[in-house]
């Protein structure tokens, strides 16, 4: 006989997931074109869809700036200063150091390792180029910071560029244009009337426009109990009661948690020169393709969880469609809602510390 305690009916998780007005999901929706059976979240629901996780993340992280602003009591630009990332040059005026141990050895290292000409360039440029904004303003990688265009045409021409148009009036006036905008959002180049993009916003969002992953630093957002650990240790832990994929499925989607969530949301940097900053876990860096270390971490958080999902499936077995009491549904949300918790305390006890990789 087969094993079908894995098998996955997309159709039906589908289904399940619009039944329940969207309030669970514990997978990641794919954007653009695909099969049927697939939940996509279009363009146009950037700013609304509730599994928009990078949304989510980007409005939490508005809400948190003792996390990315003022990081135990200090500024970003101190904290860059004490760290050496920062310095002032003979006329007083703050630059970006480039004879630190990350700009001279950690990249060399990795270069090394990697044996690719391009790598150290790479790396290079993310370091120059983020710790740049930091240079330029004190709240330079702040969250809810934006930049005045005119001051990043002054020192830049990577994001803007000055571009002379005609008022209503006839009168000649400068503006300024993002001018990779239009590489990055598959577009004509977006004048910004007289604004600076708003750190960390997502790109294409209509009610916060920004550049995306890249802008001030290189980010990622991270969901602390994410996808993977989720279908690891209860989608699809073993189950001495031979409960299958589905069997469960039906029951996490009455629980009404969704994976994507703001609480289960957190902007973190990509690259260990940030993290050192900010004093939080670099995000896959080095371009690390996963965080599997992180992963097998979340097993004993979740484990509760999966066990109340199986008391709930054999409190149910003789409904096909395992319909669970408002009651169960609560207890399996509220251990999801600690699990996400610890699972943050985690992150900000051990800061720049911990590996994500």
């Amino acid at each position: 006989m087969a094993d079908n305690s894995k098998h996955v009916d997309e159709k039906k998780l589908k289904e399940l997931h619009e039944s329940q007005g969207r309030k669970s999901c514990f997978w990641k929706h794919p954007y653009g074109k695909s099969k049927e059976s697939e939940l996509l979240i279009s363009a146009s629901e950037y700013d609304s869809h509730v599994c928009h996780y990078g949304m989510n993340s980007f409005l939490a992280a508005r809400g948190r700036e003792d996390i990315h602003n003022t990081r135990h009591g200090k500024t970003n630009r101190e904290r860059a200063f004490d760290k050496g990332y920062l310095e002032k040059d003979a006329n007083n005026a703050v630059t970006v150091n480039s004879g630190t141990d990350y700009f001279l050895t950690d990249i060399g290292l990795k270069a090394g390792k990697k044996r690719e000409p391009t790598f150290q360039a790479r790396f290079e440029a993310k370091y120059n180029k983020s710790l740049f904004w930091l240079a330029l303003n004190e709240k330079g990688w702040d969250v809810k910071f934006r930049i005045a265009p005119e001051d990043a045409a002054k020192n830049t021409t990577d994001i803007y560029r000055r571009h002379q148009q005609k008022d209503a009036q006839g009168n000649k006036q400068q503006v300024y244009v993002l001018s990779d905008l239009s590489r990055l959002a598959r577009g004509g180049s977006a004048k910004l009337g007289g604004k600076g993009p708003e750190n960390f916003a997502i790109l294409m969002s209509q009610a916060h426009r920004g550049l995306g992953g890249w802008y001030p630093y290189d980010h990622e957002h991270h969901h602390l109990i994410s996808a993977d650990a989720f279908e690891k240790f209860i989608m699809s832990a073993p189950s001495s009661a031979g409960w299958t994929y589905m069997q469960r499925a039906a029951v996490v989607m009455q629980a009404g948690w969704n994976l994507h969530n703001a609480d289960n949301m957190l902007l973190l940097p990509s690259e260990t020169f940030a993290a050192d900053v900010l004093d939080l876990p670099a995000h896959c860096p080095w371009e690390s393709p996963d965080h599997p270390e992180y992963t097998r971490d979340l097993n004993g958080l979740l484990a509760p969880v999966q066990k109340k999902v199986d008391e709930a499936l054999l409190k149910t077995k003789d409904d096909p469609e395992h319909k669970i009491t408002e009651a169960m549904a609560q207890e399996i949300r509220s251990l999801l809602m600690r699990a996400s918790r610890k699972a943050k305390n985690m992150i900000l006890e051990k800061g720049s510390a911990m590996s994500l990789k």
